[in-house]
Parts: structure tokens; C-alpha cells; sequence
């Protein structure tokens, strides 16, 4: 199945409102190429609950206002200025909400946020929406010289923004934004928003190309190529730990990912874990509501050396590493002896 060809769209005049499209997109070239690095400056978390009570309440322009007049006074502040143009959207004040965007992304906003931030889905059937991704497409190829296949690196990419949408994006996803009507980027790759087509697309991929290389693709896309295996089903997991093992081994991927497959794939098979990335938590219906229970690290091998061994791929300590899901690590010497299923019978 060949490669859907990467769509670098021409940028034409076309006058819309004060300022063209134009000219908005070569800023935007622009302030994307620029090096400057910026202090983002001290959030309060008073002002942060004042404008989530504003939000409740629906006065988006009340917000825009007073993001404003903080903007005035601190006006490379990224949280202001990112926060105006999600409101600035959310007003349909498409200019005002573009300009934001293009100083958000200038003051160090991520590519990846801007494109899964769900406010913004009210700007997603414009021209000029079409036009920014189409620069931030540019940028990601600019700035990573060295990627041989650029249409390969790109849709990987975007498969790694997509599987990440209800992960690491997830915050960017807002249950009162707008519903999204249009595609946020380019048509060709829209089947890769569903799980099942992005892995059916990803092995058609690797059995014509092999395990994308990070000499080919760039890492952002081989890291990509490996959170939509690591994130399928483990029959598709056990297949292709091989070559992404092989990968590892030819420096061609990332080590500190294979020891989080390696973990994956021995809890699918009921064992213990060796580098302790991994942990779970269960649901249920209590009254109609579902409840999770906190997490719990799953059971690990040879507990007692796990920090050695998370050294020797490249990973933080494992008391740093659970502190993300909220989890206090406690090293239980009567664990070493026991089995998964005795340890986690206590967890229910």
C-alpha cells in the first residue's frame, strides 16, 4: 500500500476580514523559524480557579477581557496568551484567536498542544486553520534536517499526536469545547484517528519498510511507530517485539521505550515485570457511576535491584518516575517471594 503523499498545500492571498491569509501564514513561517527563548512567567493558581468559574459560567468575554489586561502587563507570558486564544476561539473572534495562536507557538506552545487543543475546534474548517498545519508540518521537517522520508516521518508523527490524544493530550480535550465538525489536519491522514485503522496502517508500514528507523524517520515518528504497537492489542504487541527489539539493539530506537514494551508484554503473559513502568488500576459501577481505584505499580521481578536496572536503560528512579499517577512508592521485601496473583488479590 503505497504512502499517502505528504500535503504541503500552497499558500495563496485570499482577504479575509483585516488581515489575509497570506501574510498570516508567512508570520507564522516566520516566528516558527525564530531561536529566542522565553521566561513564561509565574501563574496564580487564584487567577487560574477565577477564570475556571468564569468558564462554568460561559463569560468568555469577561475572560478574554481580563486575560487581556494581564497580557498588558506581562506580554511574553505564555499562559495568557495561550489561554486569550483558546477564549478568543471559543468567541469566534477567529483574527484575535489567530494571532494568539501564532504568539503562543512563538513563545514555545508546543505543535502537538496547539493541535489537539479542543477549544480550537471551532477554527478547524477555515482556510487558515489548513494553512497553520500546514506550517507547523514544515517546521517539524525543518527543524529535523536529518529524516531521509519526510511523507513517512509525518504520518507517523501525527499517528503519535493521535494515540497520545486521550493520554499525554488529554488535558488539551475540554468536555465544553465546541464539537469538532472538520478534520484538524490534513484529509489523507484522517483515517488514523481510529485506533484499529492506525494499527492496520502501521503494519502495512513495517511490512513494506520494516520497524521505521530512527535514521530514516526521525524520533518523534519512531517513537510514534512504537506507542501505537505498545498501545494495540498484545497478540499485535508479541509480534512485533522482535524487530523492535532488533531496532534497540542497532541504536535505531529508543531503549528506555523497549524496557516499557518489555514490561507491557510480561504483564499480558500474568508475570512480573522488570523495569517497574507499569501500572494499573480497576473500574466498576457503583449507583451508575463508574469508580477507579488508585493505581497500584504492577508486581515487579527482583524488586529489591528495580532502580539498577531502570539505570541501566536510562530511566529516572522508579520513587521519581510513579509520582505522575499519584502513587507513593513503598519497597515490600515480603513481595519478592510472592506471586502476581497473591499480590494483586490484595488490590480488589
Amino acid at each position: 500500500m503505497p504512502r499517502a503523499k505528504l500535503s504541503l498545500r500552497v499558500i495563496v492571498k485570499n482577504r479575509v476580514n483585516t488581515e489575509s491569509i497570506f501574510k498570516m501564514t508567512i508570520r507564522i513561517l516566520l516566528i516558527l523559524l525564530a531561536s529566542t527563548n522565553y521566561c513564561f512567567g509565574q501563574i496564580d493558581s487564584s487567577y487560574v480557579k477565577e477564570l475556571d468559574c468564569l468558564r462554568t459560567k460561559k463569560e468568555f468575554k469577561k475572560i478574554t477581557e481580563s486575560l487581556e489586561n494581564r497580557i498588558n502587563q506581562d506580554k511574553e507570558n505564555l499562559y495568557y496568551i495561550y489561554q486569550s486564544a483558546c477564549y478568543n476561539s471559543l468567541l469566534s473572534d477567529t483574527i484575535e484567536a489567530f494571532n494568539k495562536i501564532v504568539h503562543a507557538l512563538k513563545l514555545g506552545k508546543s505543535s502537538e498542544d496547539i493541535i489537539t487543543e479542543s477549544d480550537f475546534n471551532g477554527l478547524h474548517g477555515l482556510k487558515s486553520w489548513h494553512n497553520l498545519v500546514d506550517t507547523i508540518i514544515e517546521n517539524y521537517l525543518r527543524i529535523n534536517p536529518q529524516i531521509i522520508d519526510k511523507n513517512l516521518s509525518v504520518e507517523l508523527w501525527l499517528m503519535y499526536i493521535e494515540d497520545q490524544r486521550d493520554r499525554t493530550f488529554y488535558k488539551n480535550n475540554k468536555s465544553d469545547s465546541p464539537i469538532e465538525t472538520y478534520p484538524y489536519y490534513p484529509l489523507e491522514y484522517s483515517a488514523n484517528k481510529d485506533v484499529k485503522q492506525r494499527t492496520k496502517r502501521l503494519e502495512k508500514i513495517i511490512k513494506i519498510y520494516g520497524w521505521p528507523k530512527y535514521s530514516i524517520v526521525g524520533k518523534n515518528a519512531g517513537d510514534g511507530a512504537f506507542f501505537v504497537i505498545q498501545h494495540s492489542e498484545p497478540k499485535i504487541l508479541n509480534k512485533y517485539f522482535p524487530l523492535f527489539e532488533k531496532a534497540v539493539d542497532d541504536n535505531e530506537a529508543s531503549k528506555k521505550l523497549f524496557a516499557l514494551m518489555v514490561d507491557r508484554k510480561l504483564m499480558y503473559e500474568g508475570k512480573k515485570q522488570k523495569y517497574g513502568s507499569q501500572l494499573q488500576r480497576w473500574g466498576t459501577f457503583i449507583n451508575g457511576k463508574y469508580i477507579t481505584t488508585p493505581y497500584h505499580l504492577w508486581p515487579v521481578e527482583d524488586e529489591i535491584n528495580l532502580n539498577s536496572r531502570r539505570a541501566s536503560m536510562g530511566l529516572v528512579p522508579i520513587e521519581e518516575y510513579v509520582k505522575q499517577w499519584n502513587y507513593k512508592y513503598e519497597y515490600k521485601p515480603e513481595n519478592e517471594t510472592k506471586s502476581v496473583k497473591q499480590i494483586i488479590k490484595r488490590w480488589h
